[in-house]
């Protein structure tokens, strides 16, 4: 029930700017406003709800203080189905992202192990599946990820 609740959030705030015509499109609400629509998706949840939904940005996932790699067993702890996509290394991803500047400050949202954004609001189990991670990964020519799916409800 919380999960669906959270998809209609996501659906409807994402409704709403794109009727204002502020963004072209999902893809640029999320590469330019991904903090701000986070905030808004926020809002509208149920204040009973809002605690059982975390805001997540790329610094949450770092190794402190250099930030050039990810803290593995952190993600493992707490995000077990959290891995790098089938081919691809830890050290592969950090590499991609590290060049790409698209995802310095990119916040999505996490519900009981899922992660959520405009782009996926019904969640994947693995944020590296989202929208904006296969962008990049798909720009490098080295790396070939396997696509997004939806997560099981």
């Amino acid at each position: 029930m919380q999960a669906e609740l959270l998809t209609e959030a996501i659906k409807d705030a994402r409704d709403v700017l794109l009727r204002m015509r502020e963004y072209p499109d999902i893809r640029a609400v999320n590469e330019h406003f991904s903090e701000g629509f986070a905030d808004i998706v926020e809002a509208r949840l149920p204040l009973r709800f809002r605690e059982a939904v975390a805001q997540v940005g790329m610094g949450d996932f770092l190794c402190w203080p250099t930030q050039q790699a990810f803290d593995r067993e952190y993600i493992a702890e707490n995000w077990p189905a959290v891995a790098p996509p089938e081919g691809m290394a830890w050290e592969d991803i950090e590499r991609a992202l590290a060049e790409s500047e698209m995802l310095c400050s990119h916040t999505w949202m996490e519900h009981a192990g899922v992660f959520y954004d405009v782009e996926m609001p019904e969640g994947v189990e693995n944020f590296f599946a989202l929208p904006i991670f296969q962008r990049v990964f798909h720009s490098d020519p080295h790396l070939v990820p396997a696509r997004p799916t939806a997560a099981a409800s």
